[in-house]
């Protein structure tokens, strides 16, 4: 047979000059290593285009690892040969391509450097090997691309044979193959230099070749290097470090406040110590002279409250920086701040990374008013001394109905002033009323379509000015507008990364797709709700698509709300806003049943919404003691496809509020 090419090398040259008339598309080229790494890198080289590795696998048989029933690439894609597997139970054929998903991710991290593919939705993309015998990890390579909601997939190769091409020809867009010889047995026989390539050379071709993300002088000009540098110490931030750690990657850590983030130290943590202590007065107080007596003289003791929850928050940052120190994890003090696309100024230390992920969560919103230096943030609330007799919050969200209510019940005349008719947008409108009869019941005045538009300090007062020319007197201003991502004070500009008014913008990987070294997770992006369980659920995800290559998405299905008022109100899923045709809403007044009657409770109640033709928990709103607990059992059952009959015949402790359970669904 004819020599067609000298080696690798000229084949990919021969091969980019068919490929051409793609390079105004700008396409991305991806090899099949190894032995397409050095054609793919001579094909993107002349066509000046982004390169990287798609890495795809042959599912060998058990007993004869030369031969295969098919392939599987690494986001999981397979092609499976139904002749050649037909006498394979599912458990081995699953248990093999778990195998090759592990050799994989080794190849991912040893090849690419653990680096995510590029984004391919909506480009073309040209798969490259250096010839095709059977086509599977061709096959599953295509396959992965059509996952990835690539426009185009073109398959480029310089050998193949013809029964084989048939196959490729009919799943890709368009086929390119130099040679197809009619005595076609091996790839190695149309090249005159053949060898097995290794992983230091495909190694050594995916680094002195493909085109970088950023600029050499980045690079260069940096005073350290890390593979990974997360900017944050919060949950999702911390999840991210470890991980990667744990997968071999040098990893560095910053944060301009104490390490630990905002639930640990300033959010939900410290805020439960609070809402813990306003609910057991709440209970006693209802319980006196119900075989308890004395109750009504109980209160808090606010100075003493705070010190315990600084027994809380106090050991974090601690904690926290000598967990990340003893992983060998190198931690900085100071603001990031983007000076390129891979490279952060942190108080003067210029530091290049691989990989950068933000996680630095969100801070007030800014409320642009006359007199904004008189308010106090949440943060500031939760060190306060002493709690002042007259309180106004602005805003009618989580934050000021939570510190409404603790404030209340230890003594304060609270007020809270909301800008447009509607309080906690989040919550199921009819829950929301009940919880604003509790609020009134409790002494708390609200004040709907009252936007402040000053704050001014007349003597030790100060002075609260709505737009009809209200005014309100009181002792201490609390900024319960909400929050923002604080992400500005960054530059991302300077790296080129997408901010919009929800936060960074990133695709279903998390990754920018302006900047694919930058990942996002948590409350700084711009998916999901702005909760420590979509954190979570994003930190592990990114972490997986850093070490894997881009592969996990976050399920946002079934992520609980709670609101720690009292009583507590807790959400998931839609609520009466979203009912559609088909859908069937259950809802109960539980104020008179006897998990609320034995506390002397006044309000409870439970809305479920169901879809008629599955059966399933489209969302569930619960109002009322342990809500935040029950809420978990629908979030459950939302998130596995639990239907109402199932969570009907499930066994439930009793007495218990989850027994409600069976009631709340009929």
């Amino acid at each position: 047979m004819e020599i067609m090419f000298e080696d690798r090398i000229d084949a990919g040259e021969q091969l980019a000059r068919k490929l051409e008339p793609y390079s105004e598309n700008k396409p991305l080229v991806l090899a099949i290593p190894k032995g397409g790494a050095q054609v793919g890198a001579e094909v993107a080289k002349h066509l000046n285009c982004e390169f990287s590795y798609l890495v795809s696998r042959k599912l060998p048989f058990p007993d004869y690892t030369e031969g295969g029933f098919g392939a599987i690439a690494e986001d999981g894609s397979d092609y499976i040969i139904k002749d050649a597997a037909l006498w394979l139970d599912r458990g081995t054929i699953e248990r093999i391509k778990k195998e090759q998903i592990k050799e994989i991710t080794r190849r991912i991290k040893v090849i690419r450097k653990s680096e995510p593919l590029p984004e391919m939705e909506g480009r073309t993309v040209i798969l490259v090997d250096d010839g095709i015998a059977m086509g599977s990890t061709m096959m599953a390579a295509i396959r992965m691309c059509r996952n990835m909601k690539a426009e185009r997939v073109v398959v480029a190769v310089p050998v193949a044979g013809r029964r084989t091409s048939l196959q490729i020809r009919s799943e890709a867009d368009d086929y390119i193959v130099l040679t197809k010889p009619e005595d076609f047995r091996a790839v190695a026989q149309v090249y005159r230099n053949w060898y097995d390539v290794s992983d230091d050379e495909a190694i050594k071709i995916y680094e002195d070749f493909r085109k970088p993300e950023i600029s050499m002088s980045e690079e260069t000009h940096a005073h350290i290097h890390h593979d990974v540098v997360v900017v944050g110490t919060g949950a999702s931030g911390t999840t991210v470090a470890h991980k990667c750690r744990s997968a071999g990657m040098d990893v560095a850590i910053v944060d301009d406040r104490s390490y630990g983030g905002t639930c640990a130290q300033r959010g939900c943590n410290p805020k439960k110590v609070l809402t813990s202590a306003a609910e057991v007065i709440d209970l006693t107080r209802k319980m006196d002279g119900r075989g308890i007596q004395g109750c009504k003289d109980t209160k808090i003791d606010w100075s003493s409250l705070i010190n315990v929850k600084n027994q809380f928050t106090d050991p974090v940052p601690e904690r926290v920086e000598t967990n990340l120190s003893s992983r060998e994890i190198t931690t900085y003090h100071g603001t990031a701040k983007f000076r390129g696309k891979s490279v952060l100024d942190i108080n003067g230390k210029i530091v290049h990374a691989k990989t950068i992920v933000l996680a630095i969560g969100a801070r007030p919103r800014e409320l642009g008013i006359k007199g904004e230096e008189h308010l106090l943030t949440s943060d500031d609330f939760l060190d306060l001394e002493q709690l002042p007799e007259e309180i106004v919050f602005i805003g009618g969200g989580y934050i000021s109905f939570e510190f409404a209510h603790v404030a209340a019940l230890a003594g304060a005349n609270v007020t809270i002033l909301n800008r447009s008719s509607q309080v906690l947008k989040e919550f199921d409108r009819d829950m929301v009323n009940i919880v604003l009869e509790a609020t009134k019941d409790m002494g708390i005045e609200v004040v709907k379509n009252a936007p402040v538009i000053s704050v001014t300090k007349e003597d030790d007062k100060f002075v609260v000015k709505t737009k009809d020319r209200t005014e309100y007197k009181c002792d201490l201003v609390v900024q319960g507008a909400g929050r923002v991502v604080d992400i500005e004070r960054m530059e991302p500009s300077k790296a080129n990364i997408e901010v919009s008014n929800a936060g960074v913008v990133v695709n279903k990987y998390l990754q920018s797709p302006c900047n694919p070294i930058v990942y996002a997770a948590g409350d700084c992006n711009e998916n999901g709700p702005k909760l420590i369980p979509t954190a979570n659920l994003e930190a592990f995800a990114v972490a997986e698509n850093i070490i894997g290559g881009n592969r996990k998405m976050v399920d946002y299905t079934g992520i609980p709300a709670v609101l720690y008022t009292i009583p507590t109100l807790a959400s998931v899923g839609i609520d009466s806003r979203s009912v559609r045709k088909g859908c069937q809403v259950i809802s109960h007044d539980r104020s008179d049943w006897y998990s609320t009657r034995m506390f002397n409770g006044k309000y409870a109640a439970s809305k479920v919404i169901i879809e008629e033709s599955t059966d399933k928990i489209l969302g569930a709103h619960i109002l009322g003691r342990s809500a935040e607990e029950v809420i978990n059992i629908f979030s459950i059952a939302m998130r596995k496809g639990i239907t109402r009959q199932e969570l009907k015949e499930m066994a439930y402790s009793y007495p218990s509020v989850c027994a409600d359970i069976r009631h709340m669904i009929r």
